[in-house]
């Protein structure tokens, strides 16, 4: 999205920088909005603010209202919102220094428009899933597994999300002709702790493209758990032996991937390949609520 007919540069990093993190920019809109109407930073309450987050969250792709959707962004003065000392939130006044209401509406326009158009996009994705179901044939759903795998559909409203969930869809049936089972509780929204998915005895870790200062974050963020790396990609130059900690139990790259679902394929059983649409699906729905 562009915001560079926005004069006030505060304003425009923060567009730029938060618009597509749906429960803060959406707790924007709605101080925005009290803004607007009221002329100034008016000062609203947690709960005045969770009654319309909740009313409007659904056209985001996000679930029921959390405090720290504001207090993570209070604080800082890199961020727009702010907290008083009666514990109401704000905007900041000089975010707005050269902004007028008519400005200001087309902010609001603009963005809530943007996730229209994003909902509908999502929407339109896993009715194709559905479709790919009624017509159960295994050559055409191995074919869109694998784009979705690939990521051949770019598409930036869902960046990193076609990696995760299609491995994980993947990952989960290999398991379960195994006889063992893998979930994911989190979304690619989440502050998840770096558990992306949760195996029998380990954590699993899963990123496009695999660099250093991503591989130490994950480590950092959940210590001394045993846990499996699965990524797309490496950065260049990447060290492998980083891999060698005694934390990592296996990585799973790209044509590992790959050669599981060429395996699930083949199996006796031709309704795997539904199962992996399927968990497509409800992973999807639980990402956008559908």
């Amino acid at each position: 999205m562009d915001f560079s007919d926005i004069t006030n540069f505060s304003l425009k990093t923060y567009l730029e920088r938060r618009y597509k993190e749906a429960t803060v920019i959406l707790c924007f809109l709605i101080l925005l909005r009290n803004y607007i109407q009221n002329a100034e930073a008016t000062a609203m309450s947690k709960s005045e603010v969770e009654k319309i987050f909740n009313i409007r969250c659904k056209e985001f792709g996000v679930n029921t209202f959390r405090r720290d959707y504001l207090k993570r962004q209070s604080g800082d003065p890199k961020n727009a919102i702010d907290e008083n000392s009666s514990q109401k939130f704000f905007l900041r006044k000089e975010f707005f220094v050269g902004i007028d209401e008519e400005q200001m509406n087309a902010i609001d326009s603009r963005i809530t428009n943007y996730y229209v158009n994003k909902f509908s996009i999502n929407k339109d994705f896993t009715n194709l899933l559905e479709r790919l179901l009624e017509e159960n044939n295994s050559d055409e759903m191995f074919k869109f597994i694998e784009s979705l795998l690939r990521d051949d559909q770019r598409d930036e409203n869902r960046k990193g999300q076609n990696f995760e969930i299609t491995s994980f869809a993947i990952l989960k049936q290999f398991y379960l002709m195994r006889g063992f089972s893998l979930n994911r509780f989190s979304t690619t929204f989440a502050n998840d702790g770096g558990m992306d998915f949760i195996g029998e005895n380990a954590i699993y870790q899963a990123t496009v493209v695999m660099s250093p200062k991503k591989f130490q974050e994950d480590i950092i963020k959940t210590p001394k758990i045993k846990r499996v790396i699965v990524y797309k990609s490496l950065v260049k130059n990447f060290d492998t032996s980083l891999f060698d900690d005694d934390l990592i139990l296996d990585v799973i790259d790209l044509e590992k991937l790959y050669a599981h679902l060429c395996y699930i394929k083949d199996a006796v059983n031709k309704n795997f390949l539904r199962d992996i649409i399927q968990v497509i699906i409800d992973e999807f729905n639980r990402e956008f609520y559908y």
